[in-house]
Order: C-alpha cells, then structure tokens, then sequence
C-alpha cells in the first residue's frame, strides 16, 4: 500500500480468489476509495487475536465482523 493515502478511505473484510497455478480462496482486509472502488488488500490473509484486556471477546467480536462482511460483499478475483 502506499505510504500516504490521498484520500479517505475504508476498509472491510472480504473474500479473494487467488488464482494462478494453485488457485484458493482466503479473507483479507480490503482497503477502497471513498466511491467504493477497491484500491488495496492486505498482502496476506486476516488473522484474528486480540491483546489479553480485551478478553477472548475481541476475537470473536472481530470474527462477526468478519463473518458479516464475508456476507456482504462479492467474492473479489485477482490474477496471481
């Protein structure tokens, strides 16, 4: 991602197909314009923890997020 982001953006969790040789599907979060046109993902996929304050309930309130954006919005296909 670029350093310096020339606009507002924000971000969801979504599902990415990875295609290539070995083609798979994983959750990333991804980062779009203020129109909602994607403008980045994270190099690799989500993973869910949460610092001990916070109780196993920032695990799982991270992974309903994550369940509901998965629901949301479409299967996004990239090339590699």
């Amino acid at each position: 991602m670029p350093e310096v982001w020339e606009e507002a953006v924000s971000w969801h969790y979504q599902i990415i197909h990875h295609g290539g040789k070995h083609p798979y599907y994983a959750l990333h979060e991804v980062h779009e314009y203020d129109e909602g046109k994607v403008r980045a993902w994270t190099e690799n996929p989500a993973t869910f923890t949460a610092h001990h304050s916070e109780g196993h309930e920032g695990v799982t309130e991270a992974l309903s997020r994550a369940l509901a954006d998965a629901n949301t919005y479409p299967v996004l296909w990239v090339d590699g």
